[in-house]
């Protein structure tokens, strides 16, 4: 649908050249164009805005500057969409639905805007690595080339602007404060909180409190609310690099530790716990000018606190737990690749194999997940002689294989073993059941064995020799050149079932199995009936063996079932 005619006059109206008259009135135009009763006119308005500056067309005459977006700068444009994300006031007017819709639609113009302020900032002379790495992780527009050389756009209209800076000046209110980002973190925190109906002039703690609720459900519907959060989120990041002392009074703030546990724990929405946690992580290892290490070990510091403070509480909340634990993993990872002193992390460890010891059935999927990954990430920061310890000493790699990972396996070699020694029958008892049920247990678990025996040579010979005592303790007989016949009678004695591969067979066999899943084939393969004179195996003929090898289906189609499920 085209653009309103009139709004689209009145939007290139804005665009005129200002006096220095009219720059102390705050930029009229723009609000009045902005600015108006109706919100649904308001929210079209912002909508033809971002309709006019997403094709991203400029003169590539650098003298001749006709480019929207250097003009909406020049002009104080961004300056009222910053107005109206700090001042609740100007949009006090509008239903919850339109706030919403319009933060989302300011959010993701100001990623845009701020990307080109990145690198307007970003002088030869003036050295930012932060800023850099943080403009790096952002999704910015389509390549431009100029003069053979291919920039992104963003970056192509911040070096317009450090050219023409006397021509087309940047407002000094349009570079961002520390005040403007605590108002973007009530705003995230507001959109991100489970009542749909908060107000975003609430107070810090009061917007704490909506979080917690008895009712913990999860909500995986996208409306602008969550979109608006996620965009709010990848821009803080950007914005916090942008402003040098913002992350650093930011850890003196004493609502950012509830703000950091609100968007990651609490949360009802996955896709924003998901989004906060990468942008959490992009922020600490790229965006946070020279507080990286500060910041570390903050956040750090403050994820295993909640394990003491707020314990009932990540049980309560155990399936909003991932996103959590992957960041305190992530982060514990980082630390140990550049090699960040994090102080004494015994303790942290002992916890958790202590943890991990006094696991009973049934357990939290969840809470298994974190406890087996930060277990594994801690085991990083350990010398040879800890992880020997912790793993022989501590009996940590026989409790993993026996009750996390191969209890059945365990049983039966247990069982044979005895059985051998006293020669006589022993009765096989019910194989318990494994703690690490799920592939997302299992896999953490596989990781604290690798954890355990690396650059530690005793843990090693005790994983290798443990799985070699379950699995291969008892030689199976080996498939013979023509010994292609289905295996008969008990199964074979390390346990497995299903067909012997002869020779690159593996794949065949495999889609037999899933042929012999579907009921109807099955069916109708067991209900043939061969005549029996079709049945002979004593023919001398190799051709006619073939033969009745081919027709003999029904034998084949039992005894198929008997090998693949018994």
């Amino acid at each position: 649908m085209p653009v309103d005619q009139q709004i689209k006059t009145n939007f290139t109206n804005c665009f005129q050249s200002i006096t220095k008259c009219q720059a102390d009135d705050e930029y009229q135009r723009w609000k009045t164009f902005y600015l108006i009763p109706s919100p649904t006119q308001m929210l079209y308005h912002l909508k033809v805005t971002l309709i006019k500056l997403s094709p991203i067309f400029i003169n590539q005459d650098q003298s001749n500057i006709d480019g929207l977006h250097v003009f909406f700068l020049n002009t104080g444009g961004l300056i009222c969409l910053l107005d109206i994300l700090t001042d609740k006031r100007l949009i006090e007017h509008c239903d919850m639905s339109t706030k919403k819709s319009i933060y989302f639609i300011i959010f993701y113009i100001l990623k845009r805007f701020f990307a080109i302020l990145g690198f307007y900032q970003l002088r030869p002379n003036i050295p930012n690595d932060s800023l850099e790495q943080s403009l790096a992780s952002m999704p910015l527009s389509p390549p431009y080339t100029e003069q053979q050389t291919t920039i992104s756009f963003e970056k192509y209209l911040s070096l317009i602007l450090q050219k023409h800076d006397h021509e087309y000046p940047i407002p000094k209110k349009s570079f961002l404060t520390y005040k403007q980002i605590i108002e973007f973190i009530r705003l995230i925190w507001c959109l991100a909180s489970n009542n749909q109906d908060i107000s975003f002039e609430q107070d810090f703690l009061q917007i704490h409190q909506t979080f917690k609720q008895d009712d913990i459900n999860e909500y995986d519907i996208d409306d602008d609310g969550s979109l608006a959060c996620r965009e709010a989120l990848e821009l803080l990041c950007l914005s916090l690099a942008l402003v040098p002392s913002s992350v650093e009074n930011l850890m003196n703030e004493e609502f950012f530790e509830y703000f950091l546990f609100d968007i990651l724990l609490y949360c009802q929405y996955p896709n924003i716990r998901q989004t906060a946690s990468d942008q959490i992580y992009i922020l600490t290892t790229r965006c946070s000018q020279d507080q990286t290490e500060n910041l570390l070990k903050y956040l750090i510091k403050k994820q295993f606190q909640m394990f003491d403070k707020y314990s009932n509480d990540l049980k309560q909340y155990s399936l909003h737990s991932l996103e959590f634990f992957l960041l305190l993993c992530r982060l514990l990872s980082f630390a140990s690749n550049t090699q960040v002193c994090l102080g004494d992390l015994d303790q942290q460890l002992d916890d958790e194999i202590r943890w991990l010891k006094n696991v009973q059935l049934p357990i939290d999927d969840h809470l298994l997940y974190g406890h087996l990954s930060i277990a594994k990430e801690l085991l990083q920061f350990q010398s040879s002689d800890r992880k020997r310890f912790y793993g022989i000493d501590q009996s940590l790699i026989q409790q993993l294989i026996q009750q996390y990972l191969f209890p059945a396996s365990t049983l039966l070699y247990q069982y044979r073993s005895l059985k051998q020694e006293n020669n006589v029958d022993i009765e096989l008892k019910e194989p318990p059941v494994p703690i690490c049920q799920l592939p997302m247990t299992t896999s953490p678990a596989f990781d604290v064995l690798v954890s355990l025996a690396t650059n530690c040579l005793d843990n090693f010979k005790l994983i290798d020799r443990s799985i070699t005592d379950l699995f291969y303790s008892i030689p199976d007989s080996n498939l013979n050149e023509w010994d292609y016949s289905l295996p008969f009678g008990p199964r074979s004695n390390r346990g497995f079932v299903g067909l012997k591969n002869a020779s690159a067979t593996c794949y065949m066999n495999s889609v037999l199995q899933q042929l012999f899943m579907i009921e109807p084939l099955r069916s109708a393969l067991l209900s043939v009936k061969i005549p029996s004179e079709y049945c002979r195996d004593d023919a001398d003929d190799d051709d006619m063996r073939r033969d009745n090898v081919c027709r003999n289906r029904e034998a084949l189609s039992k005894n198929l079932i008997l090998i693949l499920f018994f």
